[in-house]
């Protein structure tokens, strides 16, 4: 059906917002200090109130919901946090790379507490963790003529982000097994009304900017991430109820989310990357791709 691609579509293209807009905001208040906090905030608000809206729609409550959109909710504020310090010392492609191949976290989850070892399909998932080092290195090498380098500050931001968004995916599909694949819109509500509780209180206990003046001049930035996060993932709940196999929806997001990100951030933010990170990232999506696959 025409409508399960359009869906697939406009999953792919406002997955890979976040990290575009995040770096956008960066590089227009480049001359501010400590101008993070009110992003997170705005972003988890406004995807908050979507996902408010979504909820009303279609509504449902289960009290087991909220234990697992609580561990979302903290995983989910962490992304946000982690991946926009990272985008601010360091590359948007590679930020983005690191943030799919986070995927192996709840691979591995999977095989310990989901039963999804299949020894059928044991080569591909081998191959695919295989691909994911070989993909880590080539990316995270710089060499001496790359003029963005990869700090320690970064490397620790992309850490944090790789374990958090890992997290994400571990609760969400945990609640899927748990409630049969129910709540959906009620455990991201709450999840996301959390994280922007746990946004708040970053915010309050961080040192402000100017922020009249920040909120005038980039309100749009959070705003257009937070609603394109909220409607991304409502699409992505959306094709687990189509014909489209989860080998099509899954790799398609995260590779063609990556492609989106990588060539805006050199055709738009002019990033420069080597040779052989492009390989890592192009190994990386092979990767991403092959663990998809269920």
């Amino acid at each position: 059906m025409l409508y399960e691609y359009l869906y697939l579509v406009s999953a792919v293209f406002l997955m890979s917002v976040l990290s575009l807009l995040g770096t956008g905001y960066n590089k227009k208040n480049a001359d501010k200090e400590n101008i993070t906090p009110i992003y997170n905030l705005l972003l988890c608000t406004a995807g908050c109130i979507t996902w408010g809206i979504i909820y009303a729609f279609d509504f449902s409550f289960d009290p087991k919901a909220l234990l697992y959109s609580l561990g979302f909710g903290v995983c989910y504020a962490t992304v946000i946090i982690s991946l926009t310090k990272a985008l601010s010392v360091g590359p948007t492609s590679i930020t983005a790379l690191i943030q799919q191949l986070s995927l192996i976290g709840a691979t591995i989850w999977g095989f310990a507490f989901w039963n999804t070892w299949d020894s059928a399909k044991a080569l591909l998932v081998l191959s695919g963790l295989a691909l994911v080092v070989l993909s880590l290195v080539l990316s995270l090498y710089t060499g001496k003529k790359i003029e963005q380098k990869i700090t320690l500050k970064w490397f620790v931001y992309v850490t944090i982000l790789f374990v958090a968004n890992a997290g994400c995916a571990i609760f969400q599909k945990s609640e899927q097994i748990a409630l049969n694949g129910k709540h959906g819109s009620m455990f991201m509500f709450f999840g996301v009304m959390l994280s922007s509780v746990v946004c708040l209180i970053f915010f309050l206990i961080n040192k402000k900017p100017y922020l009249p003046e920040l909120i005038k001049s980039s309100w749009v930035f959070p705003l257009g991430a937070g609603i394109s996060s909220a409607i991304g993932n409502m699409f992505v709940v959306l094709l687990a109820t189509t014909s489209l196999s989860p080998n099509l929806i899954y790799p398609a997001i995260a590779v063609g989310g990556l492609a989106i990100t990588s060539i805006v951030s050199v055709f738009l933010f002019k990033e420069k990357l080597a040779w052989w990170q492009w390989i890592g990232v192009a190994v990386g999506a092979v990767a991403v791709t092959l663990l998809s696959i269920n």
